[in-house]
């Protein structure tokens, strides 16, 4: 299985709480910044995972507002 590549948009103060709340979850997920003044950020979710990501996310709103988008042509990605 691959992971899966999704990406968001949520206050760029709050990249590095979501970072440091997914690198707790062991597993889960591992996150790119593509543009920390946009706060656009990749999220990496192991194929296994994705629902305990959601989950998480879930949990984290409204302290952390994640709005999930397209990927932003004018960024490098993982995936490129």
């Amino acid at each position: 299985m691959k992971d899966i590549l999704r990406f968001f948009q949520l206050s760029p103060e709050k990249i590095a709480e979501l970072i440091f709340i997914l690198e707790g979850e062991d597993g889960v997920a591992v996150v790119r910044t593509l543009d920390s003044d946009r706060g656009i950020i990749e999220v990496l979710i192991a194929p296994d995972m994705e629902k305990d990501f959601n989950q998480i996310i879930q949990s984290l709103s409204p302290e952390i507002e994640l709005k999930e988008i397209s990927k932003p042509e004018e960024l490098a990605s993982i995936e490129d």
